[in-house]
């Protein structure tokens, strides 16, 4: 009965949807898609929170290892210091660039946020843990930080692959919540200190007082070593030492060596000098300062069994202070503290000075790529980027940047300084210093260079260019300012009368092995390019500037000093065949003349150059030489002379 009626237009059009013009120019009813703006919406929301996550994750991490050393992060201000904040926004538009890439795709944004997610777990383990790293599981073994990552990796997965926009929105808000939790404990802060004193157990001692303090430096060689440079400026260099030695009445060892040809080896050889087997010295375990460690991140390497060279200052009522640096731990024997007080210098992140935003800036981010530990071997990622741009050239790639320990060390004669000035009594200092070390930054006046004209000790593998000479001026310009830093703690102790009791032993405890990466197979060669170093005493007790020219190691000379006890004549601690031990003596005594040119002059005119350009004003009683014609005849010590310790 319904089949005659026929609608209307008026009800049709109540009905059917309204005509729309399409891109064509036609007329349709086509109803729009009802979901499309929602997925449209949905796109843009997983894109903006997975960039979101990303950025903050990565800031997280900026942030803490920022805090871990000595940068101070906000600078009485809501906002991170320049450094900080230029990193965390090329984050943001790192972040924003591959997640935009894949803007389209929801699947490949959820795969770059777990995997993001994963590397954050990773990483915090590699830069911060403490703690063994595996768990053994029958005959597999597991890694503890790859579970937890996998955990989080697979829930940020499922989230933001997820339709549910509510889940996206919260887990988004937890990752701003870790975010400000982390930025604002940091903006609380801690101070910023170059060096931190771990242990402080002093007491007053009303004894008299005397003083024992001994130097210890990496790849400081013996001046007369500088002779192989074969350069002009290595030759002024090499009086310049010896005229420092002479001005201030050192008694030098032109032909000390040491037991190895490793730095860390020959730390433990020094405080340990009557041992000849280094392993019995070294434990296999390491102590953990906690299970994580926010701080200082370079882990020690190397835990004392035995320190016997401490053992004999503690025996003799000695309160001992240690200053140390990067891999050794000096303050523990047996993991058990052995000293009155440890200053530890903090080695990462570098706090760098005078530099200009962008400069520190890039310093921070290669140190803070290094800390992730995700790729040993970064071989071939340099030959592969060294074929697009010049790696010999950039900065970036040129150096590690895992040397600038370098940086800021020099502090530490002002730490000792202050810490003598108010010491009382029998004190011992040992003080390990990490320069002129491995990295040259610092010129003659121990100003900063430009970072583009910072060098290595030696190349890195994928560095093709030779900079063996460039590097013998970094190297000698290093060694420069440092003996002008040393001539102003010296000066600083005169003036102050603390140089009355005080014995000071200035040691290197390795080589330069001529600027190159691999050890020579010949020993007398492998000898001579590591083994001789700069070795000298002052002895208020010594009137005057002495040489002694026998071939001897430190580590018996220390001894042979402490108890005048003759130990260098009967030295043998090449451990190689009588033959062999000849010709190497034979050519240490071809580069070490019986009779030098002395320069306490030269030196004395430098040393002011050096106050000007370092804004001190200079003093006319800072030496001990006298202001009389030098005698150029060399005094041998005899041990009679040489006092008890």
């Amino acid at each position: 009965m319904f089949k005659d009626i026929k609608p209307t237009f008026e009800q049709l059009g109540s009905v059917l949807s309204p005509l729309k013009e399409d891109k064509s120019g036609r007329f349709s009813r086509k109803a729009p898609e009802a979901h499309r703006t929602k997925k449209i919406s949905d796109l843009t929301l997983t894109t903006i929170l997975v960039i979101l996550h990303i950025s903050i994750l990565l800031s997280v991490d900026l942030i803490m290892f920022a805090g871990s050393g000595n940068l101070e992060i906000f600078k009485n201000s809501i906002f991170p210091c320049a450094e900080v904040f230029l990193i965390m926004l090329f984050i943001l538009l790192f972040s924003a660039a591959i997640v935009g890439i894949f803007h389209k795709h929801q699947w490949i944004k959820a795969v770059l946020a777990s995997l993001f997610s994963f590397l954050f777990v990773v990483v915090i383990y590699n830069q911060f843990s403490q703690l063994g790293n595996n768990i053994q599981l029958g005959v597999a073994t597991i890694s503890s930080s790859g579970i937890i990552a996998f955990i989080f990796a697979s829930v940020t997965f499922v989230i933001y692959v997820s339709k549910n926009r509510r889940a996206k929105i919260l887990y988004a808000f937890a990752m701003v919540l870790l975010f400000f939790n982390v930025y604002f404990a940091y903006m609380k802060g801690k101070e910023s200190h170059d060096f931190v004193e771990t242990v402080n157990i002093q007491r007053y001692d009303s004894s008299s007082p005397r003083r024992f303090i001994y130097f210890l430096f990496p790849n400081l060689v013996s001046p007369y070593s500088l002779t192989m440079f074969n350069t002009p400026e290595a030759e002024i260099t090499q009086k310049l030492i010896n005229g420092f030695y002479q001005a201030n009445n050192f008694t030098q060892y032109s032909r000390a060596y040491t037991k190895d040809d490793n730095f860390l080896n020959n730390l433990v050889y020094a405080l340990n000098p009557y041992s000849h087997n280094l392993v019995s010295n070294i434990l296999d375990t390491r102590l953990l300062y906690g299970y994580w460690k926010f701080y200082n991140l370079h882990k020690d390497l190397i835990n004392l069994k035995n320190n016997e060279l401490y053992d004999i200052f503690y025996n003799n009522h000695y309160q001992i202070s240690a200053y140390k640096s990067r891999d050794f731990d000096m303050c523990r024997k047996k993991h058990i503290t052995n000293v009155a007080r440890c200053i530890e210098k903090i080695n990462k992140p570098t706090k760098v000075y005078d530099m200009s935003v962008m400069s520190k800036a890039n310093v921070l981010f290669v140190e803070w790529f290094y800390s992730f530990k995700l790729c040993k071997n970064m071989l071939p990622v340099y030959s592969t980027l060294n074929k697009f741009i010049n790696a010999d050239k950039m900065p970036l790639v040129s150096v590690t940047y895992n040397n600038l320990y370098v940086i800021n060390s020099l502090k530490a004669f002002d730490v000792l300084y202050s810490d003598i000035e108010k010491d009382t009594g029998r004190q011992a200092y040992f003080v390990f210093m990490d320069i002129p070390s491995d990295m040259y930054v610092y010129d003659q006046y121990c100003k900063m260079l430009p970072k583009d004209e910072w060098l290595d000790i030696s190349n890195k593998p994928w560095v093709t260019n030779d900079y063996t000479e460039e590097r013998k001026s970094a190297y000698l310009q290093q060694t420069k300012c440092l003996y002008g830093k040393m001539q102003q703690f010296f000066s600083n102790l005169n003036k102050k009368g603390l140089l009355d009791d005080s014995i000071i032993i200035i040691q290197g405890i390795s080589g330069i092995n001529n600027f190159q990466r691999k050890h020579s197979e010949d020993f007398k060669e492998n000898f001579m390019n590591n083994r001789l170093v700069n070795m000298a005493v002052y002895d208020k007790r010594m009137k005057e500037h002495r040489v002694n020219n026998t071939f001897c190691s430190t580590t018996n000379i220390v001894l042979e000093y402490l108890f005048s006890r003759n130990r260098c004549n009967s030295d043998n601690d090449l451990g190689v065949h009588d033959k062999i031990r000849a010709s190497v003596i034979e050519e240490v005594e071809n580069l070490t003349p019986d009779t030098v040119e002395y320069s306490a002059e030269d030196f004395i005119k430098w040393y002011k150059e050096w106050q000007t350009n370092n804004n001190i004003l200079p003093s006319d009683d800072e030496f001990m030489i006298e202001r009389k014609q030098i005698n150029n005849e060399i005094s041998e010590i005899d041990s009679s002379v040489v006092p008890e310790f």
